[in-house]
């Protein structure tokens, strides 16, 4: 075997990258090493053209030809040799995303882990009210029909589903008629075993019955058992007529004892009454048609109409054109009709248009029953439906501004996602709150044992939150909270988000070729960076 010769510094010799000059320079393996010099100098031909883009190239050469083709045209330096560099990660001076969607949280990757780790905390809950949802397994109804066996308190049971009759909005003698038809013939009614075509000839007004599913012979062998109790759960859990079983056995007088234990097939909200769908990924997921709110979907804020851009001046006259998206060429045919309806409706038009009265100034944004005159708001209604056209969207651009979101109030969910609260601290505000209180929430979940046992198969997930959360609170970004819009950031802000990513993601004996990493920060700042 061959031993490998131990480098302990990347010694570049001959660089002639871009503007280099045959530059021989060594960098020391596991330590921090700077490139300074003025602009132009050839910081960033060394450091990424060069060291960053001969990594990059040969990390490629160990994937095989298929996966190559689509990463061809990488830039390569220029150089005499480079005999040893690891593995590189780069982190240049990025211009900030403009995309309104993107946040702290979807640049770090968080909002994956967060999710995880609160759903498997929450647990199966109700979509509508955010209650606990009550879901029994196979198994649980086979433990109590084992328990019974082992007991000897009965020789069979009745596996049943009360149906309140008056509910359903049927008269009793076609409901029975439907039962007939789906082949169920005995109930429970007032505490007795009836036949269910009795009951249809019966004037007796019935109001409640247990429709019994099927009859449990306790003294069948344990594989038998099991066959029967599949069959009755498959029964309702396939069928839109049930959703839970119960469970009644009798007595030696024919009476049902040990009654309401009662095993729900389907999800059941006992809050609601009724089945529901548990909260999913997706509910929790603002990116999602099933996850945000539909009025701003998912951004957090709405386009309106600002009032102060249509009219930026109102000391000028209607005559001297104060309404400004009617002041061009393009749109004197509206100015026009705006003229004609003024003296129509004897509205002064030499007069600023401050001095108008409330009444004057509502006809000419909201009137619309004259077939001549296009009010300012209908004017815009008009360019909404015309979005297709360019035209229309750079004016609708031009005269609008973006206001919280009435509906979710920036909450970027829809109803379900901002009932989901474990504990008192909802889903929503660990995105919300600033983010030394959304590390101090996920910190204080390990040191509760019973909070712990429900995370603890994705330990993994909680401790990448904690350290991503960790790096960004040393870097002096604690007061920001992950819903912040990256566009909003300021330059070093948005550059130390990047940081936290690419040094958070617990790579070791890596290279990390950092541009300018320490702007915006302070001289503390800095030292909690060099820490990191």
């Amino acid at each position: 075997m061959v031993k490998s010769k131990k480098y302990e510094s990347i010694a570049c010799s001959g660089v002639r990258t871009h503007n280099l000059k045959n530059i021989n320079i060594s960098f020391p393996l596991k330590q921090i090493s700077l490139i300074t010099g003025v602009s132009g100098s050839g910081k960033s031909s060394l450091a990424f053209s060069t060291i960053y883009a001969e990594s990059q190239r040969r990390f490629l050469e160990t994937l095989g030809t298929y996966e190559r083709q689509f990463l061809q045209g990488l830039p390569q330096g220029d150089f005499d040799s480079i005999p040893f560099i690891p593995a590189s990660i780069a982190l240049k001076q990025n211009n900030k995303t403009a995309d309104p969607r993107s946040t702290i949280a979807s640049t770090l990757d968080l909002i994956e882990p967060i999710r995880e780790v609160f759903l498997s905390l929450v647990g199966n809950i109700c979509t509508t009210c955010g209650g606990q949802v009550t879901l029994n397994s196979k198994k649980d109804l086979l433990n109590y029909i084992y328990d019974l066996k082992q007991k000897e308190l009965c020789k069979s049971l009745y596996l049943t589903f009360q149906m309140d009759l008056k509910k359903n909005g049927k008269k009793t003698s076609q409901s029975f008629r439907e039962l007939l038809a789906q082949g169920f013939t005995k109930v429970f009614h007032k505490n007795k075993l009836e036949n269910l075509q009795d009951l249809l000839h019966a004037k007796e007004n019935v109001s409640k019955i247990q429709i019994i599913l099927q009859r449990i012979n306790l003294r069948l062998d344990q594989a038998e058992l099991e066959n029967d109790i599949e069959s009755s759960i498959s029964q309702v859990k396939y069928s839109s007529n049930f959703s839970y079983i119960d469970c009644i056995h009798l007595n030696d007088k024919n009476e049902p004892i040990l009654k309401d234990m009662r095993f729900y097939v389907k999800p059941f909200c006992l809050s609601c009454s009724k089945i529901v769908v548990p909260v999913s990924n997706s509910n929790l997921d603002w990116t999602t048609a099933a996850g945000y709110c539909r009025s701003c979907n998912g951004i957090g804020n709405v386009p309106v109409i600002d009032n102060d851009k249509i009219i930026p001046n109102p000391e000028l006259s209607l005559s001297n054109k104060v309404v400004k998206p009617w002041s061009s060429e393009s749109y004197e045919f509206f100015f026009k009709r705006l003229m004609s309806f003024s003296k129509a409706k004897k509205i002064p038009t030499d007069k600023p248009y401050r001095e108008l009265n409330s009444e004057q100034k509502k006809l000419i944004w909201s009137y619309r029953d004259d077939k001549n005159y296009f009010c300012i708001e209908e004017f815009f209604q008009e360019l909404e439906s015309e979005k297709y056209k360019s035209s229309s969207r750079i004016l609708l651009a031009l005269y609008r501004k973006y206001v919280t979101c009435p509906d979710c109030n920036g909450d970027r969910f829809n109803l379900t996602g901002r009932n989901i609260k474990f504990k008192n601290k909802s889903y929503v505000s660990l995105f919300k709150d600033e983010l030394f209180e959304t590390y101090d929430w996920f910190l204080n979940l390990e040191k509760h044992q019973g909070t712990w046992e429900k995370i603890k198969h994705y330990k993994d997930t909680y401790h990448e939150i904690c350290i991503k959360l960790k790096t960004l609170i040393k870097l002096g970004l604690g007061s920001l909270h992950l819903f912040r819009r990256s566009k909003t950031l300021s330059g070093g802000e948005y550059q130390r988000i990047l940081l936290s990513r690419v040094l958070g993601n617990g790579l070791s004996d890596a290279l990390y070729i950092l541009d300018e990493p320490s702007v915006g920060l302070g001289r503390e700042e800095v030292k909690s960076l060099i820490e990191c």
